[in-house]
């Protein structure tokens, strides 16, 4: 079959610009052209203006986000795996050029320092590096630990490439994560969200250190969090010091994190947490705010109960009735 006329793949990417148009259909079609529809695409990343980047989120309004669509499925629907390499890295290195805009500020360069707040090239940052993430290729690890060490790089595209670091879930990442975690970085809740993503059991003995080092509730929570989703019983001793040694939100915090693991070893202290009747109610908007505000007017015992049953041994679940049949004794 004939390679189609790039006039007939650029209708299509106009096409992509219309709020009207069927972008999900548009998408498919160009990706069903294949990587002979790769150059028109990479230019019109480079031409096109990049007015919104919505990270994760994907709406009609983020029309730039088709165009990464197209480029990452392309890629990934390659057959021929030397093709399908040789795609990637073509699309890593243009992204590469885009995700590192930053690096270069200079306040004396009135070129460079303008560049390094052109709100279409930071557009175009966010989703070079979230193409970067969906690749899942380690080449891109390099040009993405480039901006997260820069200290010039933009606050939200940062996060991006620590997520995308994730995403791509080469386990020689760790130590960058961490890093950020132990130097108390601004980002440092993304690094763990990051390597809860990888899912590497490899990052636990780290988290688990940070955690002993961590100065603040709201680390020490998200990696509490963290660890209960790599599910790894070596969490189990640390967690239950957390659950003794800590009263109401950061007790809970623990708990659920034993309930996410898992494990049949939490239920000793977890057993114990059932006589706790604090009720958890806390206001401040500190970094796992969105983890607090789970628990606000529920009970630590309530917390413990949930966390067995997610358990779900028989032994686990014999306490859960017995509990539930005391309070009902109570109530009656």
């Amino acid at each position: 079959m004939d390679n189609p006329p790039s006039h007939k793949i650029n209708k299509l990417i106009d096409r992509l610009f219309d709020y009207n148009e069927n972008h999900k259909q548009i998408v498919e079609h160009i990706v069903s052209i294949g990587k002979d529809a790769l150059p028109e695409l990479l230019i019109a990343f480079r031409d096109r203006e990049f007015r919104q980047a919505q990270y994760d989120i994907n709406t009609d309004e983020n029309l730039s986000r088709h165009i990464s669509k197209a480029l990452v499925e392309i890629a990934k629907t390659e057959k021929d795996p030397l093709a399908k390499d040789r795609l990637t890295m073509q699309i890593i290195n243009e992204m590469a050029v885009y995700v590192k805009w930053q690096i270069e500020i200079s306040p004396i360069n009135s070129e460079l320092y303008n560049k390094a707040f052109d709100k279409n090239l930071y557009n175009k940052a966010v989703e070079a590096a979230w193409i970067m993430g969906q690749l899942k290729n380690s080449s891109a690890l390099p040009h993405l630990f480039e901006v997260i060490q820069n200290r010039h790089s933009h606050t939200w595209l940062k996060e991006r490439a620590i997520i995308a670091v994730g995403q791509i879930g080469d386990e020689q990442a760790i130590p960058q994560l961490i890093e950020l975690i132990d130097k108390h970085d601004y980002n440092l809740h993304f690094a763990i969200e990051a390597l809860v993503i990888m899912g590497s059991m490899t990052a636990v003995p780290h988290l688990i250190a940070s955690l002993e080092k961590a100065r603040d509730d709201d680390t020490k929570a998200a990696i509490m969090h963290a660890l209960g989703q790599l599910r790894d019983p070596r969490a189990i001793p640390i967690l239950t010091e957390c659950v003794k040694a800590y009263q109401a939100d950061m007790k809970a915090a623990a708990i659920q994190a034993l309930g996410n693991l898992g494990d049949p070893g939490a239920i000793p202290i977890l057993e114990t947490c059932l006589e706790d009747s604090t009720i958890l109610n806390r206001q401040d908007w500190g970094g796992t705010f969105w983890l607090f505000r789970t628990y606000r007017q529920r009970k630590i015992c309530e917390m413990a109960l949930e966390a067995l049953k997610q358990i779900g041994t028989p032994d686990a679940l014999n306490i859960v009735e017995k509990w539930q049949s005391s309070q009902a004794n109570k109530d009656a």
